[in-house]
């Protein structure tokens, strides 16, 4: 994982002691990953030290986000969101209408969600219905948070993070730290973003 500026600059390399990461989040104290192979969620501390890691009750989990109370995971090549507590209880299952969901983000009691197939961000209310969809002009997305008033998205290929508005236009993108980011969360002053083969 990378600590990275706004502006882009790389401030500090974190370990996240994931094999096969797919999405991170963050709370006020920790950092949350989701690992692919073998299914594992760990919680870090910023620096970057594993606190615990449990076995996740599916495989392909995408992505991930918290609004401080509850886990929210997405599981790849489905349209599956759970919602968990942070011990990994199941509270709900819903079923998404939208393809492949993979980043996630919570944000004001909505979710955001990044979906593939085509490659839109979708705002959704917290029962998983789609409010709003934005077109996305790059492909591969792999994670999104919302700093205010943009979203940050995080890609494979060319320049893997990408900021944008809310109604589709890109504002400026980066090279960030890695050519396959796989996940993005912000601290409150400077993003970390999961490097999907630096671990």
């Amino acid at each position: 994982m990378y600590l990275v500026s706004k502006q882009g600059n790389i401030i500090k390399v974190i370990a996240s002691g994931a094999s096969q990461p797919m999405g991170l989040t963050m709370d006020s104290r920790n950092a949350f990953i989701v690992n692919s192979t073998p299914p594992r969620l760990y919680q870090n501390d910023k620096k970057g030290v594993t606190l615990r890691t449990t076995i996740l009750f599916t495989n392909q989990p995408s992505g991930i986000a918290t609004d401080g109370v509850h886990l929210f995971i997405t599981r790849g090549g489905t349209d599956q969101l759970y919602i968990t507590d942070f011990n990994l209880n199941i509270i709900k299952t819903i079923n998404l209408s939208i393809n492949d969901p993979g980043g996630i983000a919570f944000k004001d009691g909505k979710l955001i969600i990044e979906g593939s197939s085509p490659d839109r961000i979708y705002i959704c209310d917290m029962n998983g219905n789609i409010l709003k969809q934005i077109s996305s002009s790059y492909p591969n997305n792999t994670g999104v948070v919302y700093i205010p008033p943009y979203l940050w998205i995080t890609r494979g290929g060319g320049d893997p993070v990408y900021v944008m508005d809310l109604s589709g236009n890109i504002i400026k993108s980066f090279s960030g730290a890695s050519d396959w980011a796989q996940g993005i969360a912000y601290d409150g002053f400077n993003l970390m973003i999961l490097e999907g083969v630096f671990v």
